[in-house]
């Protein structure tokens, strides 16, 4: 049984906070305002409000930032599988809430991997997420206008019998327009925004200490997003200093990429977010940079995800699953899945370095989500090109929008 917390404060004001003379495209199967009260009502969403916009968290959801909007009278960006959300199976290998940051731990691959019981190969049928991180409420330790914190103890074991006692302790916040604009290296005249930071640590709370022979973990961040027919998210990687034949992404995880869902721009991919076919991309340690995107050409929403610290001198764990790898401490910093469907949605992860806590150490990981929309006929390309450190102008000639 998943406990419940009392029902959060959800204000809904009834005006809209658009900024700026924007025409908003009509998606009205993902009203935000629909959204919110339907999270009030389901899964105590508590509201924060930010910038143009707001995002609404769930602490009964295991701390998730459900969905987002850029303004109060538009639509949710994020990912809400309702059906579940509202009737949840008995049983799931994974509770699908949705949500635009949703704490995990890793890794999902590799020899020590979380999400297989010990023994058993690595088959899509048997893998399940560990109970800890698929259900049950988390405490909210503290609240204010702009903030949620929270917190949570698990224990967990991987895949070769190693047990790890976690204390979990997550806020999520808003940014200012100050932060927001840091972020981006300024806000564009009468653009629409809302951005949040999810601050994730953990304290390894056994009493034994954490080796990389037993295996470690590592703190990773997911986010759902809506996904779109002609969606493409936007990977940069390091060129300088980098063995050439490292390759920039790593795609082996699910189903082969062609040259109409995977695109190599000079210092960046492109890769399809339709969920209309299952695969993954990842972002090794030695070529990763601290940032990703993700644009949507019908909506006209640009979303951008910083995260870190990133400390590529670190190992970092592989998320293939192949049980045999000699590289499980050479591995992913970020990566993006594309959905198969039927529900539709694309996700934007980040992940810390392999975590040898000791008993009693904490590490923290951030991973901020900004998504902003500039008005018709305003150049995105500066904005862009500033916080990926690519050119726009190449990604736009490359995915064809």
């Amino acid at each position: 049984m998943t406990p419940r917390l009392p029902a959060a404060s959800l204000l809904l004001a009834s005006a809209s906070l658009a900024c700026g003379s924007l025409r908003t495209p009509d998606y009205s199967d993902h009203d935000f305002a629909a959204q919110a009260t339907f999270l009030k009502e389901a899964a105590d969403g508590i509201l924060l409000e930010s910038g143009t916009g707001a995002i609404v968290v769930s602490p009964t959801l295991q701390g998730r930032v459900m969905t987002s909007t850029l303004h109060r009278g538009g639509v949710g960006l994020g990912f809400v599988n309702r059906a579940v959300v509202q009737n949840p199976p008995a049983e799931s290998a994974f509770f699908n809430y949705g949500g635009e940051d949703r704490f995990w731990l890793g890794p999902e691959g590799g020899p020590y991997s979380l999400y297989f019981q010990p023994g058993d190969p690595f088959d899509r049928d048997l893998w399940q997420v560990p109970e800890a991180l698929n259900e049950g409420a988390w405490q909210v330790v503290s609240q204010d206008p702009t903030s949620v914190r929270m917190s949570q103890s698990m224990s967990l074991q991987n895949r070769v019998g190693s047990t790890y006692e976690v204390d979990v302790d997550r806020s999520v916040e808003v940014l200012s327009k100050t932060e927001a604009s840091a972020l981006l290296g300024g806000l564009p005249e009468g653009c629409q925004w809302v951005a949040f930071r999810s601050r994730n640590s953990i304290r390894n709370a056994g009493s034994r200490a954490w080796f990389p022979e037993t295996g470690l973990l590592c703190i990773w961040i997911l986010g759902m997003f809506q996904a779109g027919p002609d969606t493409w998210v936007v990977a940069p990687y390091r060129e300088e200093g980098v063995d050439p034949s490292i390759p920039p992404v790593e795609t082996a995880y699910f189903n082969p990429l062609d040259d109409q869902r995977l695109k190599r721009g000079n210092g960046f991919v492109l890769f399809k977010a339709d969920a209309q076919y299952t695969s993954k991309i990842g972002v090794m340690r030695r070529r990763a940079v601290d940032v990703m995107a993700a644009y949507d050409p019908h909506r006209r929403v640009f979303t951008v995800v910083k995260f870190g610290p990133l400390r590529p001198e670190q190992p970092y764990l592989l998320e293939l699953w192949d049980p045999e790898t000699k590289r499980a401490y050479d591995g992913d910093v970020a990566n993006s899945y594309n959905h198969g469907g039927p529900e539709s949605f694309y996700e934007l992860e980040s992940s810390s370095p392999a975590l040898a806590l000791e008993p009693g150490e904490v590490y923290e990981h951030q991973h901020t989500t900004l998504h902003i929309r500039v008005p018709e006929g305003t150049d995105l390309g500066d904005v862009a090109s500033r916080v990926l450190g690519i050119p726009w102008k190449e990604v736009r000639g490359l995915g064809g929008f």
